[in-house]
């Protein structure tokens, strides 16, 4: 009785350690994700600030920061996807087991 105890007990440390293990890697690409994504925001905001800098008018900076929108919801909706992606496939991976 006891072995067989110590048998159960050890393939469930085993398994869980594998939840762990598979928990664990999924997050570190979503966080990895992030940081990119916040990199990419912050390369942005220092572009929108240059590009700030070279207005003379209010109506010339309001042009040159309308022109950058289409870009910037671009990167946002790729951003979205990927994160979306990435915690579907952590969430079918910790499910599978």
């Amino acid at each position: 009785m006891i072995e067989q105890t110590k048998a159960i007990t050890k393939r469930a440390r085993r398994r869980g350690a594998g939840y762990l293990d598979r928990a664990y890697r999924g997050l570190e690409l979503i966080v990895t994700h992030e940081l990119g994504t916040l990199r990419g925001h912050y390369a942005e905001l220092r572009e929108r600030l240059a590009v700030g800098r070279r207005a003379n008018t209010l109506a010339e900076l309001i042009r040159y920061q309308m022109d950058l929108l289409p870009e910037t919801r671009a990167r946002l909706r790729v951003d979205h996807l990927q994160r979306k992606a990435l915690v579907g496939n952590w969430l079918r991976t910790i499910k599978q087991t």
